[in-house]
């Protein structure tokens, strides 16, 4: 009996360190991530800093908004377009910078009374304008995360593969747009040259059948 009761205080009192090891292990995590954040900040831009050349890649998603009213038969946009984006410009003051971007995304379904009857594309290039307008207020939030808004002119194509060529016969249908762009989103400048942001935005397109797609983007900030 003794040698019973030593085992299940020996159980017991393992248990116990166990769960104070791990309280004492979250504990440090915490107080790290915390530590953390002066350093990090010390690190990351702010607005002064940010100014001048960078360079952006993304991930973009994006959902095509077609008018099937002038198609026969009628036609509508269903699921998620995915491709890649790339952008080059200049912050050229704490509150603006001006890029040109690259978007090729793909892959969303067109349907007709319910059937896939093609696939959808798009090809963008735009020239841009971002504007800041916390670099006027600095103070608000930590510098080193920075919203901005955005608006942009463009061109782009538009294209329509129908399901009878990617069974081997012919027939993509490719339409060249005006596109005009607007939209929002927030760059973490995490260092003195890389970062990370999120983007989302429209793109208005001059066709009275392929009226636009918006997109979202998540990406890679990397300022020279």
């Amino acid at each position: 009996m003794p040698a019973r009761r030593a085992r299940t205080r020996f159980v017991r009192d393992s248990g116990t360190e166990e769960r104070s090891e791990m309280r004492s292990i979250r504990v440090a995590l915490v107080a790290a991530f915390l530590l953390s954040l002066p350093l990090r900040s010390a690190l990351a831009q702010n607005y002064q800093d940010s100014t001048g050349f960078y360079g952006q890649v993304a991930i973009v998603l994006g959902w095509p908004n077609i008018d099937g009213r002038f198609t026969a038969p009628p036609t509508t946009g269903n699921g998620t377009m995915i491709g890649l984006s790339f952008a080059a410009g200049s912050r050229i003051a704490t509150w603006v910078g001006v890029d040109a971007e690259f978007v090729l995304i793909g892959g969303a379904d067109l349907h007709s009374f319910g059937v896939k009857t093609a696939e959808s594309s798009l090809m963008a290039i735009t020239a841009n304008a971002k504007l800041y307008p916390l670099a006027f207020s600095p103070d608000l939030i930590p510098q080193w995360v920075q919203p901005y808004g955005v608006i942009g002119i463009g061109g782009g194509i538009a294209q329509s593969i129908p399901v009878a060529s990617m069974r081997g016969g012919f027939g993509a249908e490719n339409v060249t747009v005006f596109m005009g762009r607007f939209g929002a989103g927030l760059e973490i400048l995490l260092t003195d040259h890389w970062g990370t942001y999120v983007d989302g935005s429209y793109y208005m397109a001059s066709d009275d059948v392929f009226n636009g797609a918006g997109t979202l983007r998540f990406g890679t900030h990397y300022s020279f």
